[in-house]
């Protein structure tokens, strides 16, 4: 018995798919973000609700549609760790933890650049609000080694990352690491 239906079957699947949008996320606009993260954290605390919510960030921030929006959503991932869901003295953590999700998702499918504004801005919305008792120089080299990790994947030398990141202390009140 010969089928003649399935490979015309299969033809029309693939070019179905083919006709398909590559970006199969949906733009997700900030108070949608702010529903799904709470909805995502759940009644996660301390390191398991960070963890969850940096994964989070840098999921939604994978869509190029999204990454306009990448300062809102930080302040929105910020705000959601306070009120007891994080202790202050885990926020040092929680923030490099952002970093990481916001390098990793913000430069999927983009050209990696330090500079880039959108970046800065939701970068300085994840390290601003952190309290003086976490702007230790501990917190400030965490911060420090995780851009340059990733900047030398990308191919940015070592220098290039303390220069920028001198700024980036300076604005921020957080102690100069160690080069």
């Amino acid at each position: 018995m010969k089928t003649y239906f399935l490979p015309a079957f299969l033809v029309g699947v693939v070019l179905c798919l083919a006709a398909a949008p590559a970006g199969v996320a949906a733009k997700v606009t900030p108070s949608e973000f702010k529903g799904q993260l709470n909805v995502a954290l759940g009644n996660k605390k301390g390191s398991a609700a960070y963890n969850k919510g940096a994964k989070f960030f840098q999921k939604t921030l994978r869509d190029k549609r999204n990454k306009k929006y990448a300062s809102k959503y930080a302040n929105f991932l910020t705000k959601a760790m306070r009120g007891g869901r994080v202790k202050i003295a885990l926020l040092g953590r929680a923030t490099n933890t952002f970093t990481k999700g916001l390098l990793a998702g913000y430069f999927s499918g983009k050209s990696f650049d330090l500079y880039d504004k959108e970046y800065n801005k939701a970068f300085t919305k994840l390290v601003k609000p952190l309290p003086l008792s976490q702007k230790t120089v501990a917190t400030s080299q965490a911060l420090y080694n995780t851009i340059k990790t990733y900047s030398a994947r990308k191919g940015v030398g070592q220098d290039e990352v303390f220069a920028y990141y001198m700024t980036v202390d300076t604005k921020n009140r957080l102690p100069e690491p160690v080069s």
